[in-house]
């Protein structure tokens, strides 16, 4: 499991779980989970790239891999088209007065693809170089 946690995100404030995903040599690289408000209220669930954090924190308006607004429960699944830090944020900041207790999960799969080469080695005999010479050439077609 990637992300299993419980936790309080007070009132007028966001947390962010901050994950790093290595796509490197993987194909069909997947998120998944469930985010759940425990405490009976409902709450903000994104997941931004590294620069659509940053430019969300900023205030901006940014492409989320996951934008689910007032939820008390959703499940969720993306896809990962690059590696790098991807962030899991609750948010809470459009509530003054009212802590809430989410619940997250995450975990991931991907397939790896594998070519498996085998070595052949390719010899012959050359004949004409020199008298009384022989060689045995190795090639690589």
């Amino acid at each position: 499991m990637l992300i299993n946690r419980t936790s309080i995100v007070s009132a007028a404030h966001y947390q962010y779980q901050r994950v790093y995903f290595n796509i490197s040599g993987k194909e069909r690289y997947v998120v998944s989970g469930n985010v759940t408000e425990t405490s009976g209220y409902d709450i903000n669930f994104f997941v931004f790239d590294q620069n659509g954090y940053n430019i969300w924190r900023e205030g901006g308006s940014s492409l989320a891999y996951v934008n689910a607004e007032k939820i008390e429960s959703c499940g969720y699944t993306f896809v990962i088209n690059q590696s790098g830090y991807y962030y899991f944020i609750l948010d809470n900041t459009y509530t003054f007065f009212i802590n809430k207790v989410p619940e997250i999960t995450a975990s991931y799969g991907y397939q790896v693809n594998t070519t498996k080469y085998r070595d052949v080695q390719k010899t012959r005999t050359v004949t004409r170089a020199r008298p009384n010479a022989i060689m045995n050439c190795a090639r690589d077609d």
